[in-house]
C-alpha cells in the first residue's frame, strides 16, 4: 500500500506529445540504420552499430523517457543529477546496441530474438528507474510492485518488436508505420513506470503550488535530440549512396573483366578459326587452282573448254582472297608475327586500296612494350574507326597516328568528312561505338569522339588513349 499523503503528478500535454514524437523520430532513425546492418556480409563491428544504437537509445528510448519526466508536474521544485542522466542515457545506447548485435549474430533467429529482445528490455526498464533515481525533490520514492513488473514486461515486448522490425522491415513506409507503433509501446513503458512510482513527501508541505521550470529543459532536449537524429538520418542516406556507388564500382570492374574475358575468348577463337581455315580451305583451294591451271595449259586453246577453266580459275583467285580476308578479319597474322605497328601500317595500306581514300600514316612507338591483350584492342579499334569512315564519313582523306606519349599509347583516326553529329557519339545504340569504348575501357583507356572545330575544317576525331 503506498503511504497516504503523496505527490501527485499532472502532465502537460505538449510536452507529452513531443516526447511522443521524439520517440517516433527515433525508432524511424533506428529501423532506417538496421536495414543497413541487415544488409552487411560478415561479421559487425562497433562503428556499424552504433548509429541504430545511438538513434533507438538516444531519440526512440531515453529523450521520450527524459522529455515525459520533464511533463511531470508535482508542487515542489525537482532537479536532475547530471551523472545518473548521462548513465541512463548510455544504458539505452549500450543495451539496444548489445541487443541489435546478439540477434545480428545468431541470424535473426526466434531464440536469439527472444534473447536480445530480454536483454535489451531489462536495459530499458534500468535506464528508466535510473532516471527516476536521478530527480532531485523534498521526496522519497516508493514503487507499486505490480506496475514496476509490467513496465518491464512493456519493456521487453517494446524491444522484441523493436529487434524484429529491424530484421524484417524494407519498405519506407512500413518504417514509418511501424515507428509509431514501437513509439506506443516505449512511451506505455514509461507512464506504466511512472505509474510504478509514488513520491512521498520528507515534510509536510503547506500550500503546496505546481512548479514550471522543467518544461524549459524538456523542449530544450527535444530540439537537440531531433538535431542528432537528423544527422544520423543524413549520414544513413550518406552511407547508402556510398555503398550504392561502391557496388556500382564493383559491378562496373566485374562487367569489364567479363568483357575483356570475353573479348580474349573471341580472339583465340577467331585464331583458332583462322588456323583452320588457312589448313584447311586455303590449303584445298590452292591445290584446285594448281590443277585447273595445269588442265589450262594441258587443253591449250581448245575454245569453250579454255573459257570454262578460265573463268574457274577466276573464282578459285576470288575465293582465295575472300578466304585471305576471312582470316585476316578473324585475326591478322603480322598483328602476332610483326606487332601493333606493323600491322596498323599493313591495314592502313589495304584500306586505302579498297577504298580510294587517300590515307597518311604516322606511327612512331619508340620501342614502347605492348602486350597481346593491348595491341588487339587498338587494332580492333582502329578498324572499327575506319570502318565507321567508310560507311558514313563521305571523307576524301584520314590521318592515322600512333605514338606512344607520356607513358600512353595514343592512337588518333582523322578524316575530312561530313562530321560525327554530337549526339551521335553519346547514342547508346551504336554499337560500334560503344565497342570501341569498352574496349578501352576494359584495359584502363579512354576512347574520345569530337567534330573537328578548326577554321575551315570539317570531319571527326577518334582518339584512343591506353596506359602501357
Amino acid at each position: 500500500m503506498p503511504p497516504l499523503h503523496t505527490l501527485q503528478c499532472s502532465h502537460g500535454l505538449p510536452l507529452v506529445l513531443l516526447s511522443y514524437l521524439i520517440s517516433v523520430a527515433g525508432a524511424y532513425c533506428f529501423l532506417r540504420c538496421a536495414v543497413q546492418i541487415s544488409r552487411l556480409p560478415g561479421r559487425l563491428r562497433i562503428r556499424e552499430v552504433v548509429p541504430a544504437a545511438v538513434a533507438m537509445g538516444t531519440g526512440g528510448i531515453w529523450a521520450m523517457h527524459f522529455i515525459a519526466m520533464t511533463a511531470c508536474r508535482l508542487p515542489v521544485a525537482v532537479t536532475y543529477d547530471p551523472a545518473l542522466i548521462l548513465a541512463s542515457l548510455l544504458v539505452a545506447i549500450v543495451m539496444t546496441g548489445v541487443g541489435l548485435s546478439a540477434v545480428r549474430r545468431a541470424g535473426g533467429t526466434r531464440l536469439a530474438l527472444l534473447a536480445g529482445g530480454i536483454l535489451t528490455g531489462v536495459g530499458i526498464a534500468a535506464m528508466h528507474y535510473t532516471g527516476i533515481a536521478a530527480m532531485r525533490l523534498p521526496a522519497h520514492v516508493v514503487y507499486r510492485p505490480a506496475f514496476v513488473l509490467a513496465s518491464v514486461l512493456i519493456a521487453i515486448a517494446a524491444a522484441i518488436l523493436a529487434l524484429w522490425l529491424a530484421f524484417n522491415l524494407r519498405s519506407g513506409w512500413e518504417r514509418l508505420g511501424s515507428a509509431f507503433v514501437m513509439a506506443g509501446a516505449v512511451c506505455g513503458m514509461h507512464y506504466s513506470g511512472m505509474a510504478a512510482t509514488v513520491f512521498v513527501p520528507d515534510r509536510a508541505l503547506v500550500t503546496p503550488q505546481p512548479v514550471h521550470g522543467a518544461g524549459e529543459l524538456g523542449f530544450f532536449t527535444f530540439g537537440v535530440t531531433l538535431s542528432v537524429l537528423a544527422l544520423l538520418l543524413m549520414e544513413s542516406r550518406l552511407t547508402d549512396a556510398r555503398r550504392a556507388q561502391e557496388r556500382l564500382r564493383r559491378s562496373n570492374e566485374e562487367l569489364q573483366a567479363l568483357a575483356r574475358r570475353l573479348t580474349a575468348v573471341r580472339e583465340e577463337e577467331g585464331a583458332r578459326i583462322a588456323r583452320e581455315v588457312h589448313d584447311e580451305v586455303g590449303q584445298l583451294l590452292t591445290a584446285l587452282r594448281l590443277d585447273v591451271g595445269w588442265l589450262e595449259r594441258k587443253v591449250g586453246g581448245m575454245g569453250e573448254i579454255a573459257d570454262k577453266l578460265a573463268s574457274m580459275s577466276a573464282m578459285l583467285d576470288t575465293s582465295i582472297d575472300v578466304v585471305n580476308r576471312v582470316m585476316t578479319e578473324l585475326r591478322p597474322a603480322i598483328l602476332d608475327g610483326l606487332g601493333l605497328e606493323a600491322a596498323v601500317e599493313w591495314y592502313v595500306q589495304e584500306f586505302a586500296k579498297r577504298t580510294g581514300i587517300a590515307c597518311r600514316l604516322r606511327a612512331s612507338l619508340g620501342g614502347a612494350a605492348i602486350d597481346r591483350e593491348r595491341a588487339t584492342a587498338l587494332f580492333r579499334i582502329l578498324q572499327e574507326a575506319l570502318t565507321n569512315v567508310a560507311r558514313h564519313a563521305g571523307a576524301t582523306a584520314v590521318e592515322v597516328s600512333l605514338a606512344a606519349e607520356g607513358g600512353r599509347i595514343v592512337l588518333q583516326v582523322i578524316d575530312d568528312g561530313q562530321g560525327m553529329p554530337p549526339e551521335k557519339a553519346a547514342d547508346s545504340r551504336s554499337l560500334g561505338l560503344l565497342g570501341m569504348r569498352e574496349r578501352a575501357r576494359a584495359l584502363g583507356g579512354d576512347v574520345v569522339f569530337r567534330r573537328n572545330a578548326a577554321a575551315g575544317a570539317s570531319g571527326t576525331t577518334v582518339e584512343v588513349t591506353i596506359p602501357p
